[in-house]
């Protein structure tokens, strides 16, 4: 008895596992089907390659709870229809994925350009009983822009995406996707929100639809070197004010420059001494020969450039006493 009962919960079992598991199926969509394509290049990357794409499916007689995330695929097919380049799903926000929506792809190494690719909607055989007929649609070459410009793709992307908001807008009238600003035209904070989702890196591809702008700047880098440092230290070369220096340090003994250094010097030490002596004390002195030795170092380069660091080192050792070592 005990045999026979396992022999009978043994083939009860083999019974249930052999049976496909059971789904609530739907009705397949009385129609599919693609309104139109955008596709664009180098907005975001040169190279770079997106399609973005209108659909409309439309229930046999109501919206499924089931959404079309989970009973829709889109497909991208090379020319021959045979070969499966990308796939994707709706992005659920209006009728729960159905009805009228924007779908996309997206690639960062752009496919062969204008070529007629295919693009499919399928339901899955896991919800739909019967299956829906596979609809098909040809990316034609008036989907294709004509330039190669990242701004001139980027605005014309946006003016896509603007269009067919206006198109949804109509089939939801209590959804408002966008509005006009002292700026232009961009997407509401709805139509944000349902375009991050249906076009992933929407804001890269077509950033003027965003009030907000964000911008990846581009660094210019610059190379380095001592050629102003030598066009300053010449500039007064041959000139009616250094030959007058030159002169008066041939009476001496010293070079021109450094009698043009000493007198810069001896007039920021002498507005040192004067703060000092007015009772302002030496720091608004010390920045007043800091300006002045700047300037000079500009004008006469050379020697008052060197003035100009040995002043600087002095009036940190100053500046260092005065915080930190003098005593009242």
């Amino acid at each position: 008895m005990k045999q026979l009962l396992s022999i009978l919960t043994l083939l009860i079992t083999l019974f249930l596992i052999q049976q496909p598991a059971a789904v609530h199926a739907i009705e397949p969509p009385s129609s599919m089907s693609i309104v139109s394509v955008q596709v664009v290049r180098n907005t975001v990357f040169a190279g770079d390659m997106a399609i973005v794409f209108h659909y409309n499916i439309i229930p046999f007689d109501e919206y499924p709870d089931e959404p079309a995330s989970d009973t829709i695929i889109f497909r991208l097919y090379a020319p021959d229809g045979t070969t499966l380049l990308a796939s994707a799903i709706p992005y659920v926000f209006f009728t729960n994925g159905y009805g009228n929506g924007v779908a996309s792809f997206y690639f960062g190494t752009a496919l062969e350009w204008g070529l007629q690719y295919k693009l499919n909607i399928v339901g899955s055989p896991a919800f739909f009983d019967p299956l829906p007929d596979p609809y098909n649609y040809t990316i034609s070459s008036s989907a294709y822009s004509s330039s190669e410009n990242q701004t001139v793709n980027q605005e014309l992307m946006a003016s896509y995406i603007i269009s067919v908001s206006r198109q949804l807008e109509l089939a939801y009238p209590t959804v408002t996707l966008h509005g006009s600003t002292d700026t232009g035209i961009v997407l509401s904070a709805s139509g944000e929100y349902y375009f991050r989702g249906a076009v992933p890196g929407i804001q890269s591809i077509a950033p003027s639809l965003f009030l907000t702008q964000f911008y990846v700047p581009d660094p210019q880098y610059m190379d380095t070197s001592l050629a102003q440092t030598e066009t300053y230290a010449e500039r007064l070369t041959g000139t009616d004010i250094m030959n007058g220096f030159t002169a008066i340090g041939d009476e001496i003994g010293i070079p021109g420059d450094a009698v043009a250094g000493g007198g810069v010097f001896i007039c920021a030490v002498g507005l040192i001494v004067l703060t000092s002596r007015k009772g302002w004390g030496v720091a608004p002195g010390i920045i007043a020969a800091s300006v002045l030795l700047s300037l000079a170092s500009v004008v006469l380069g050379g020697g008052a450039m060197v003035l100009r660091v040995v002043l600087a080192l002095i009036a940190g050792i100053l500046i260092m006493f005065l915080l930190f070592f003098k005593r009242s």
